[in-house]
């Protein structure tokens, strides 16, 4: 019951936050169906994945071997594309715009998600074979207490007015190069967590570099947006 209380807490509070941030830099006109049906729906979605993501581990015999980062990432990829068929089509705005949202919450999720297993790292936690342990979604409650706050200011008052006043021409390649540099790295972070001896792996030194590409990412993206 632990184990699965850990893997439902620790997606809900990792993918329910990016969700929520994905929503947050539009005005309600900008929805196809009222802001309260869509919360609603998002909610629901969010809860049922979350339900659904530690049986789907357990049944499917995942815990406690070397394939369960796959299988989550898996699991996450799933649920990303989920909700991205449901974002793009429930948003009235230009896809181009919809994509720089995407990709600042990537960024974000993909930041925390490190800093998080930098912490694991250095800390003197057991996690094992799991995707959650209770350490890893103390840590997450925590990071996201600090950061998710700062992440809604800035998608409320920079990133909001930003799509507001901005012409689609002006964003163009700039923004198409970030957003290759990003899945790039994403590609690269996913591939890696995913390798069967990445629990006993001592990584610590490849996971500064890529806070730093995070870091120098968020960097450009601000100097873009203010």
């Amino acid at each position: 019951m632990l184990v699965y209380l850990d893997h439902f807490v620790g997606f809900l509070i990792q993918f329910g936050s990016a969700m929520a941030l994905c929503l947050l830099p539009y005005r309600e006109s900008s929805f196809r169906r009222s802001l309260r049906w869509t919360v609603c729906l998002c909610v629901l979605m969010v809860l049922l994945l979350s339900a659904v993501f530690p049986l789907v581990l357990m049944l499917g015999g995942f815990l406690y071997t070397a394939r369960i980062n796959l299988a989550g990432n898996l699991y996450m990829f799933f649920a990303i594309l989920l909700f991205c068929l449901f974002y793009f089509r429930n948003i009235r705005v230009e896809t181009i715009k919809k994509w720089v949202v995407l990709v600042l919450v990537i960024l974000y999720s993909a930041a925390l998600y490190m800093i998080e297993n930098m912490l694991c790292s250095v800390l003197p936690f057991e996690e094992g074979y799991v995707v959650y342990s209770v350490y890893s979604v103390g840590l997450y409650a925590l990071l996201t207490l600090l950061l998710f706050p700062l992440m809604v200011f800035a998608m409320r008052r920079v990133v909001l007015s930003y799509l507001d006043e901005i012409e689609t021409r002006y964003i163009g390649r700039e923004f198409m190069a970030l957003f290759a540099m990003s899945f790039l790295y994403l590609a690269m972070l996913v591939g890696y967590t995913s390798m069967p001896g990445y629990v006993d792996t001592q990584y610590w030194w490849i996971i500064v570099p890529a806070i730093l590409f995070a870091l120098i990412m968020f960097l450009i993206l601000y100097y873009l947006l203010v």
